[in-house]
């Protein structure tokens, strides 16, 4: 065992059944995110020692919380390319192109590769400069900050597509949750509540229930306890 392993057992109160699965982990997801992880919680609880179920919960909550975020984020990234190919596959020349897609137009001459091509920021922005044009069809929310909440939901998209701890990252860029000024805010509630706001009607309700139920105990046979305290939650019902 090395000095960080020794300081990370010595700093946690762990049962005789988990050592096992604690050195597993660490083996997969490395000793120092344990340590992070490990020293946040010394900051926000009274004990000398923290208890290993909430590091080992902690940690599955989070990644819970990724895998439903990339879900809802994965599906406005084809809801907004299919907005833009089946407007303008074949007649492309006509309307303002941001830079990126017009490089990849370039290289390609084809409006499907282009769009699987560029980044999330240039697809959201495209589709920003042309949204008058898509009739009926939901785009946005209607919403009287809606630069600002744009560029907080591309924040919240690349830290869950680079899978950084959400509970923990203190990043996030200010969101409004209306058009009040007073409703800004910029943690990770208000990010996924931004996001949510972002989907079309139909999806809201049943993202905030998936959210929701990152936090519930389920298919825990044979794994450590599972302890997530109210401080790390993130409710974001109405």
């Amino acid at each position: 065992m090395n000095d960080r392993e020794k300081y990370f057992f010595d700093n946690v109160e762990i049962k005789p059944e988990d050592i096992e699965r604690a050195k597993r982990a660490i083996f997969s997801k490395g000793i120092e995110k344990h340590i992070i992880i490990l020293d946040k919680l010394k900051a926000w609880i009274e004990n000398d020692k923290v208890p290993y179920e909430l590091i080992a919960s902690l940690y599955r909550y989070d990644k819970r919380l990724r895998e439903t975020l990339y879900k809802y984020i994965s599906y406005l990234e084809e809801y907004y390319r299919s907005l833009l190919l089946d407007n303008y596959r074949s007649h492309w020349s006509g309307i303002v192109l941001k830079e990126e897609l017009n490089k990849e137009l370039n290289k390609t001459n084809d409006f499907n590769s282009a769009l699987e091509e560029i980044s999330f920021s240039t697809l959201i922005n495209q589709v920003v400069l042309l949204k008058d044009n898509f009739g009926e069809k939901f785009v946005f929310p209607n919403m009287f900050h809606f630069t600002k909440n744009k560029d907080a939901l591309i924040e919240l998209r690349n830290c869950v597509m680079h899978n950084k701890m959400l509970v923990l990252f203190r990043g996030y860029k200010e969101c409004y949750l209306s058009d009040a000024n007073e409703s800004k805010g910029s943690t990770l509630k208000d990010n996924i509540i931004n996001l949510i706001h972002f989907l079309p009607e139909e999806l809201r309700e049943k993202c905030m229930e998936e959210i929701k139920d990152c936090a519930s105990e389920r298919n825990n046979e044979g794994k450590t306890a599972w302890a997530i305290p109210n401080y790390i939650l993130v409710d974001v019902e109405r």
